[in-house]
């Protein structure tokens, strides 16, 4: 009797899907709570793989095939909570909200939330390093 194929064996299911179509609290689905629940929800249907498009920054026309880059990843993805849960942004940086359509993502003011949300994480950082140097050479 014919087993065919030993690969055809093992079937599984998956799913095509973009990051930035998952719901999230800034305009599109990121790297954080929405994908791990977007995995969860996966594996409870018994799917075993989540296809991802292209992650790079986005390019012309707002695609993720026109990327300038193939190894960085798209600033809008990376989740501004894990980041203020690992103590790299403060409390206050995941708080601005981009305005939500149903049908269309706002690239412009997905960018500008999480713009301001990097900057100010990054004033943060900056200034506790100048504190971190100031007492270090008073210390000296």
């Amino acid at each position: 009797m014919r087993t065919g194929h030993p690969l055809l064996g093992d079937r599984s299911a998956g799913i095509l899907l973009h990051v930035t179509s998952l719901p999230g609290p800034h305009g599109i689905g990121d790297l954080g709570r929405p994908a791990i629940d977007f995995l969860e929800w996966l594996s409870l249907t018994g799917c075993r793989i989540w296809q991802v498009l292209p992650i790079g920054p986005i390019g012309k026309g707002n695609s993720p095939y026109s990327s300038g880059s193939s190894f960085a990843i798209e600033p809008l993805l990376v989740s501004l909570e894990e980041l203020v849960e690992d103590g790299l942004l403060p409390r206050a940086s995941s708080a601005g909200e981009a305005p939500m359509n149903d049908s269309k993502v706002d690239y412009r003011a997905t960018r500008r939330v999480q713009g301001t949300a990097f900057s100010s994480g990054l004033r943060d950082i900056s200034s506790e390093k100048s504190r971190a140097k100031s007492t270090a050479s008073k210390a000296s």
